[in-house]
């Protein structure tokens, strides 16, 4: 599991479910879509996570790497909701989240085979979130953006060296850039992604909500 999904699971998005939501938590990773619908399927899953963070690849040719990437973010997303949400539909309550960043907000440098394949998912959850609202099913995306997890730390200490400043010296930089001067905590997106879950959260699908501290700039 990647940090921000294994640390989401094991704090408040299990608290906050009602007693018969039953959540999965799953990371997207090269693995086939199908294989994992079925296996949530089985499992009687009616709501997910979905992390579809960005994974390295070091593989032969540039499209081969096109292609995993997509595979990651795209596909095998793609896969597993197909491969789950007929018997949402059938028991007329379901809730998928999609983790995914606030690069579908604003591109980041550096990332854009990430950046596309995010795209691409946004744009399939955004039309079929609306065919199957009226079945009680709801599809959303949240957007974090700088989140105090494992992997952000390994990206600030490997700034941090190109730079010569020391981790603390590099994450106080970092936060800094921030409207609220910190990182976000796994804690903040758990309780988000719970609410989503919910019963109380019926009528928000669709959506890409961002939860960055307010550092997107846009309306």
């Amino acid at each position: 599991m990647t940090a921000a999904a294994r640390d989401i699971v094991r704090n408040h998005a299990k608290e906050k479910l009602a007693r018969n939501e039953v959540v999965a938590s799953m990371t997207v990773r090269l693995v086939r879509g199908v294989e994992i619908a079925r296996i949530a399927r089985t499992a009687g899953f009616d709501a997910f996570y979905i992390d579809v963070e960005h994974n390295s690849f070091s593989l032969d040719t540039a499209g081969q790497i096109c292609l995993a990437a997509l595979e990651a973010g795209m596909i095998t997303p793609i896969m597993m909701i197909r491969g789950t949400i007929d018997g949402m539909i059938a028991r007329r309550w379901g809730r998928i989240i999609n983790i995914t960043s606030s690069a579908v907000k604003a591109a980041l440098p550096l990332l854009s085979l990430s950046n596309g394949a995010r795209s691409g998912l946004t744009g399939f959850v955004s039309g079929l979130a609306r065919e199957v609202a009226m079945h009680g099913v709801t599809i959303n995306n949240l957007l974090p953006g700088r989140i105090d997890t494992e992997r952000l730390a390994s990206v600030i200490g490997k700034v941090g060296e190109t730079q010569g400043l020391s981790y603390e010296e590099a994450a106080r930089k970092a936060a800094a850039g921030n409207p609220t001067r910190r990182f976000g905590t796994a804690e903040e997106i758990g309780a988000y992604c719970a609410f989503l879950a919910s019963r109380q959260a019926a009528y928000v699908t669709g959506q890409n909500l961002l939860v960055d501290g307010g550092e997107y700039p846009g309306l």
